[in-house]
This record gives C-alpha cells, sequence and structure tokens, in this order.
C-alpha cells in the first residue's frame, strides 16, 4: 500500500494505524513529533475540527515504528495532596496502585475514603479492565492500620493475590514487668506486609506477614514480589552479619544490611520458607530495596553496597531449598552508580536499574567509559543460558541527559523491557519518561518513548514502571490534578503530589513517515492518520 504524504505549512509528518479490523477513515489532528504516545488524543481533537490538509509536494521519508498509545489515566476515588499516588503493579486485566501518604484511617476493604484521620496511613487500589474499559474495583486497607504506616509503599500482583507493603509500621508490644505492672515496648518502622485475595470481585486480607526476626528500623516491607504460591519482602535496615540463607534471629552488627523474605502459601497460611541475604553482607548496602520474582528464581537489588556501585543477587530454588546467590554486577560499575535501586525478572531475564551511573551515551550499547553526565542513570539486561547470566546488555535512554535518573524503575516481560525515567524533562522539569525496549533476532532496541498527555514540570513519570503482556503502566507520583477515578479532567494542577498512573496499550502497527531534512522534535506538526478498528 502506498501511503501518503500530507503536507502542511514547512511541516510534513503522515501516521497510518493498521490493524487486522483494517482502515476506515482519516481525520485530521496534531500531535508532538516528540511524543506520539498522544495518538488518541490527537484523533479525539480532531474530531472536532474540520480543516482538511493540504496536499503537496512529494518529499523523501523514513519510517519508524510506534506502537503503544496512551489508554487510560488513573486517579485514586478519593484523590488528595501529598498522597504520591503511583506504585504501580499488573496482572492480566487487573492493576494496582498504591498511595502510601494516603491520610483515611479506614481500616476495611471498600471502607470510608473521605476521613483524613490517620495522616500517612497509606491505600491502595485495584482497577479492572473489562472490554478495554478500566474501573476501580476495590479500595484496600489494612486491617491494623494506623497514621504514619505508608501501606501502599510497595505493591504486587499475582493472578488473584495481592501483597501490599507498609515499612513504616510500628510495631507495639505489651510485656509483663515487675509485679503487676505492664511495659509496652515500641519498635518505630519494624514493617509489615499485607496479603489481599480476590474471589469473583470481592477482596479479602488473607494473612499479615512479619519477619522471623523483626527489629525496629528494619523497614520490613519496603519491597514486594509475589508470583503464584511464593511471596518475597525486602527490608533494606534489617542488620545483621549473615550471609546464610535461614529462617532464624541473627546478629545486628551491620546496620541496614539489609535482608529479603521469602513466604510460601498453604492454602489460606503463609509461612516464611527463607531468609535471604547477600554472599558477604555489607553496612548500609540496602539489601531489599528492590526485589523480583519469576518462577523458581528471585532477584534482589542491593544499590549501596561496594561505595554505592551496586549489586543484585540472584537467587534460584530447587527441591524447596534456596541456592547460593549469584552476584551481578554492571561491567562499567562507578561508586555511587547504585546499580541495584530497581529490579525485575521473566524467565530468563533480568534487569536491573543504575539511577545515578553517569555516562554520556545513548542508545543500546553506547560507549560506558565516561562519566560526563552525572545521574543520567542506565539499565542493564542480563539473559540466562544454561545456568549462566551472560554479560549485560547496556541500556542508556535516546534522549539522555543528566539527572534524567533513567532506571530508577524497570520491568521486563518476555521480549519487552521499560525502563523509568522520572526527572527526564522532556515535557518541563522532572516531567518525566518511559523508554520501551525491544529485543529482535537477539538484539535489544529502544522501541518509543512513553510520556503523558498531560505532563508538566513535578510529575516524575516512570517512578514505577510495569509490565504485562501488550500493557505498560507507569506511575507519575507527582502528577497534579484534583481529578478522581478513571479518565478524569487531567488538565489541571489543583491537588499537588496528588499522584496518578497511565496504561499505554499496543494498538497496531502505527508508521510515522517524517520529512526528510526537517527537525521536527521541538514542533508540533500536523496529522493525518487513518482510524483502525481497535
Amino acid at each position: 500500500m502506498k501511503l501518503p504524504l500530507l503536507f502542511s505549512g514547512s511541516l510534513l509528518l503522515t501516521l497510518v494505524a493498521v490493524t487486522a479490523g483494517g482502515l476506515q477513515r482519516e481525520v485530521p489532528g496534531k500531535i508532538p513529533r516528540a511524543d506520539l504516545t498522544g495518538l488518541r488524543e490527537a484523533y479525539q481533537a480532531a474530531l472536532s475540527k474540520n480543516s482538511p490538509s493540504e496536499a503537496g509536494e512529494d518529499r523523501k521519508a523514513r519510517a519508524i515504528s510506534v506502537g503503544r498509545v496512551e489508554d487510560a489515566y488513573l486517579k485514586a476515588s478519593n484523590t488528595g495532596a501529598q498522597d504520591f499516588f503511583g506504585k504501580v503493579a499488573i496482572s492480566g486485566d487487573t492493576a494496582v496502585v498504591g498511595a502510601p501518604f494516603e491520610d483515611s484511617n479506614a481500616t476495611i476493604i471498600n471502607g470510608n475514603a473521605a476521613s483524613n484521620r490517620a495522616k500517612n496511613s497509606g491505600a491502595a487500589y485495584i482497577f479492572v479492565r473489562k472490554s478495554g474499559v478500566w474501573t476501580q474495583q476495590a479500595y484496600l486497607k489494612a486491617s491494623d492500620g494506623k497514621a504514619g504506616d505508608e501501606f501502599g509503599y510497595a505493591v504486587a500482583i499475582s493472578g488473584e493475590t495481592v501483597v501490599i507493603g507498609a515499612f513504616a509500621k510500628t510495631t507495639t508490644t505489651t510485656t509483663t514487668g515487675t509485679g503487676t505492672t505492664l511495659a509496652t515496648v515500641t519498635a518505630p518502622y519494624t514493617g509489615a506486609a499485607y496479603v489481599f485475595t480476590r474471589t469473583d470481585t470481592t477482596w479479602t486480607q488473607q494473612a499479615t506477614l512479619k519477619a522471623s526476626n523483626p527489629d525496629a528500623y528494619d523497614a520490613f516491607g519496603y519491597s514486594v514480589a509475589v508470583s503464584g504460591d511464593t511471596v518475597v519482602v525486602g527490608a533494606i535496615g534489617e542488620s545483621s552479619a549473615t550471609s546464610k540463607i535461614v529462617a532464624t534471629k541473627a546478629n545486628n552488627t551491620l546496620a541496614q544490611a539489609g535482608a529479603a523474605y521469602v513466604f510460601l502459601q498453604n492454602g489460606t497460611t503463609w509461612t516464611q520458607q527463607a531468609y535471604l541475604k547477600a554472599s558477604s553482607p555489607q553496612r548500609l548496602s540496602h539489601f531489599g530495596i528492590a526485589v523480583g520474582i519469576s518462577g523458581e528464581n528471585i532477584v534482589v537489588g542491593a544499590p549501596n553496597e561496594s561505595k554505592a556501585e551496586g549489586a543484585a543477587y540472584v537467587f534460584t530454588r530447587s527441591n524447596a531449598k534456596w541456592g547460593k546467590p549469584k552476584l551481578l554486577k554492571a561491567r562499567n560499575a562507578d561508586a555511587g552508580d547504585h546499580f541495584g535501586r530497581a529490579v525485575a525478572i521473566s524467565g530468563d531475564t533480568l534487569i536491573v536499574g543504575a539511577p545515578d551511573e553517569a555516562s554520556a551515551a545513548t542508545k543500546v550499547g553506547g560507549n560506558q567509559n565516561n562519566n560526563r553526565a552525572p545521574g543520567a542513570g542506565a539499565a542493564y539486561l542480563f539473559k540466562r543460558a544454561k545456568e549462566i547470566w551472560g554479560l549485560p546488555v547496556y541500556l542508556k535512554s535516546s534522549r539522555s541527559s543528566a539527572a534524567d535518573a533513567f532506571g530508577s524503575a524497570v520491568a521486563v516481560d518476555d521480549e519487552l523491557a521499560a525502563v523509568g525515567a522520572p526527572g527526564e524533562d522532556g515535557g518541563g522539569k522532572n516531567s518525566g519518561a518511559a523508554y520501551l525496549f525491544v529485543q529482535s533476532d537477539k538484539i535489544w532496541d529502544e522501541q518509543l518513548v512513553l510520556r503523558a498527555s498531560d505532563r508538566d514540570s513535578g510529575d516524575q513519570l516512570g517512578s514505577s514502571v510495569v509490565i504485562s503482556d501488550k500493557t505498560v503502566i507507569c506511575g507519575a507520583e507527582g502528577e497534579a490534578s484534583n481529578a478522581r477515578g478513571v479518565n478524569g479532567n487531567r488538565f489541571n494542577n489543583l491537588s499537588k503530589n496528588s499522584g496518578a498512573a497511565y496504561i499505554f496499550e499496543q494498538m497496531g502497527a502505527v508508521i510515522a513517515l517524517e520529512a526528510d531534512g526537517l527537525n521536527l522534535s521541538d514542533r508540533l506538526s500536523n496529522v493525518d492518520f487513518l482510524e483502525a478498528s481497535l
């Protein structure tokens, strides 16, 4: 099929959407060349415009592949300033979004969300997709939730099971003192994690998970992950010096070395199966700041290890036992890179983020051997073959700049990877972005950049990212609209740091034809495209 080139002023661009449903009609619209993710918004805006583009002279063009557009805009049902809604997870047609600084004093599922009498108690929200439409299904709170718990700081989902971390939870115990006097002992930031399960459309809290060796400031629940009947919980403040995989209390001589805990489900009961530590624990390593699980493999990040060069550890379970970890490091490791700040694993593919890596390289496989862009960030993709994790593929964004924090969040699903860059400035300072990378014929390449349709300074899109099949969700914890629910009015800044989440869907093959020799990066272009049956 010959694609038409349409000319308007000095700018030339044509978008054609192609799907199995066939082409239907052509409409004009406007879209930023630097952000093709606004295709749906361009189409909707075009419906109210009647001015056709003018036919123009032929020009040499090139085609690029674009395959995702913003499909839904998620907000809390009780949006509030400083809630920081935007910790995201997804499994199939169900998404969960955490808001760790939400303030209601509800302690039941779908309780009264309007009360703000428990500051920073935190909440999580369940959204479901049916026939392509997203709606909120549940509002989750901890049964023992209290002010300051930050429930929702970490979220994870697998099938009908959701796990929510509350790393700031204080544990209070009452013991018998002398005579009949009772002594109350409080342990701040001990932390907890909560397991919720769904039957039909009803959610219930199934379990509260605690460490086998709880202590103040362990921050158990700082990170969580779940796969089937296995949950892993990170505790970045745990301070034991042991390197053994055990489930018993150990000494506390290495402050904030960190640990991770594995829980196994048996019916409705969850029991601790293992206690994971780095092979050589170090003080202040923050092992457990990020965790991921896929089948019989767990990956744990330790971004402050070795003067904050960072590391990641992979544990494999065999015959119900977890073996000694395999250590992963960046090939261009430098002090302060924080490799391991974000991790994700899917089958034999693993990705690690290093948001403070400083090279000025761009794209995949660039020159790692300079430090001219402090805080630009990087991500590293590892593939396993015959139980050996190979040398990593080095990912940088095509627009890499200092302070982008590329690698603050990572996700991987088969041959698709996503990397968040919440400090990226393409829509205003720290508006944020996420970059998608695709593997084809064993080669990884950047596919496109995801940005919000209402992007604004301080939104920090990409502070959290997840992938499930053809769906990508990006959290934007600094987004500031006062909209509520799904697809509300996003174009105001009346609720600072309320937060939002954006769902991007694959919508078939979209081909962009760009006029040869024109710099379209900072301009609005007239666009004509054919709407397809989506």
